[in-house]
């Protein structure tokens, strides 16, 4: 049969079970697997139905983070990792954020 997909749940802080864990040095990371941390994440949406990647506001690595269920991928989407900021721009080279802690997701 299919493999269960990873799981999170809370408990105080975001404990990420098959992708992604917390960060044990207080910094976000990209990364593939339980190598990818985040630190403090505080909202989470799925790209859009049938689509196995959700997006999470990473609120103390002030980023919007990428996890790519099929891919097992943690990765910086929007903003400057561990880089808070309040600058508009391209979302990959300038889009700086403080502390995202929210995201939604609008359309399909």
């Amino acid at each position: 049969g299919a493999a269960a997909a990873p799981a999170a749940s809370y408990r105080g802080t975001w404990v990420w079970h098959g992708f992604g864990s917390a960060s044990p040095t207080g910094t976000s990371v990209d990364g593939p697997g339980t190598s990818g941390h985040f630190n403090k994440p505080m909202g989470c949406v799925q790209r859009s139905s049938g689509v196995n990647v959700l997006y999470v506001a990473d609120r103390m690595g002030a980023a919007v983070r990428e996890i790519d269920l099929g891919l097992d991928e943690v990765k910086t989407y929007s903003g400057q990792l561990n880089n808070p900021g309040t600058l508009d721009g391209d979302r990959t080279t300038v889009a700086q954020f403080t502390t995202p802690i929210g995201i939604v997701m609008l359309g399909s």
